[in-house]
């Protein structure tokens, strides 16, 4: 995907068909990252050095993280979240597709 400064609606459309792309693709999170909960913090980290620094996360974002523990589709950690909240689900994909992309741009998946 090319992202284009000013074009802010086909960039819009881009996204959304590399998603569509994506969503029945199984993906794992990467042997490299761990999640642990420090403090009362969920945080996220590499191991392996692929990545230098941490991710911080609210619950929903750990409980994809979790999610992602096994090999699953973007629609089964839909139906996960939406089994788990009260919550329309067009704003759990918008959500489940945000923290997706800032794992994928991280290095953090498989698939």
């Amino acid at each position: 995907m090319t992202v284009k400064p000013g074009n802010g609606e086909a960039n819009r459309l881009a996204v959304s068909l590399d998603f569509e792309k994506m969503k029945g693709r199984k993906m794992k999170l990467k042997s490299g990252f761990i999640s642990r909960e420090m403090a009362g913090e969920n945080i996220l980290l590499s191991v392996d050095g692929s990545f230098s620094g941490l991710v911080r996360s609210n619950q929903t974002a750990a409980f994809i993280v979790n999610c992602l523990a096994e090999e699953i589709t973007e629609a089964e950690i839909i139906a996960r979240l939406m089994a788990k909240y009260d919550a329309p689900e067009a704003i759990i994909a918008e959500d489940v597709r945000k923290i997706l992309g800032i794992l994928r741009g991280i290095g953090a998946l498989d698939g």
